[in-house]
């Protein structure tokens, strides 16, 4: 007990201490999580298994169970499309994603903002079985620990409401005429999710590298710069 008394201490000490934007960034990966889990889990797999449901519901004339299957299936394939904007949202600092988050979500560029919409999609993704109420626990977890981190490290709030600012002016790096140094991008993620926002025929690209055995992806790395640069990061992660 007092192990675990002196494990929270001393996180709630780390959270407390932390250089703001150290901690944005880890909240920026936890988000990332939440928008793969949701993209994959909920959406893909959740959505499969609901479809199947659906459809063999169908052939044994179970109208509730099939019409349940197919309000499942919508379910998921909205948890998808909410993944994949999660993670768009969090991979790029493009100025006309930002825009467009802007124009579209803009409470989304807001702290609390999403805090809310995590809680309702959390909601949602909980409502379509277990796979789903996987992933909806990991978001609850997420939002809690957005809640905590706001409450306990006392520099966050002037950190967020620069970013927030920067973010609904389109100031800073959401700026239309920002040149980001390449010293400070993203690495392979932004640069796939830029790619993907710019050229989503080259993002595909680059995912079939990714999920392509060696050494099928050659002929693709050949034609797409991206794409070699993918196989070159797996090659040296392996």
């Amino acid at each position: 007990m007092e192990r675990i008394r002196s494990s929270v201490q001393g996180f709630d000490g780390m959270v407390k201490e932390a250089d703001p934007r150290k901690m944005q960034e880890m909240l920026r990966k936890f988000n990332l999580l939440v928008g793969l889990l949701l993209v994959v889990i909920s959406g893909v797999l959740a959505g499969i298994e609901n479809l199947t449901d659906a459809i063999g519901s169908i052939f044994l004339v179970e109208v509730s169970s099939a019409s349940a299957g197919l309000t499942h299936f919508t379910v998921s394939l909205y948890c998808f499309i909410v993944g994949v904007a999660v993670v768009m949202f969090e991979a790029t600092t493009k100025p006309s994603m930002n825009k467009w988050f802007r124009v579209n979500m803009g409470f989304y560029l807001t702290y609390n903002g999403r805090i809310i919409f995590l809680i309702l999609v959390a909601a949602l993704s909980c409502s379509i079985g277990a796979l789903g109420m996987f992933t909806g626990a990991f978001i609850v977890a997420d939002v809690i620990f957005h809640i905590f981190v706001r409450i306990r490290n006392p520099n966050m709030a002037e950190a967020i409401l620069l970013e927030e600012t920067k973010r609904m002016t389109g100031s800073g790096e959401y700026a239309e005429d920002y040149e980001q140094d390449p010293a400070q991008a993203g690495g392979l993620m932004q640069s796939v999710a830029d790619k993907a926002w710019e050229s989503p025929g080259e993002a595909f690209a680059i995912a079939k590298v990714l999920l392509t055995p060696w050494p099928s992806t050659l002929p693709v790395c050949n034609e797409n710069e991206l794409a070699r640069e993918a196989l070159l990061t797996l090659t040296q992660r392996g």
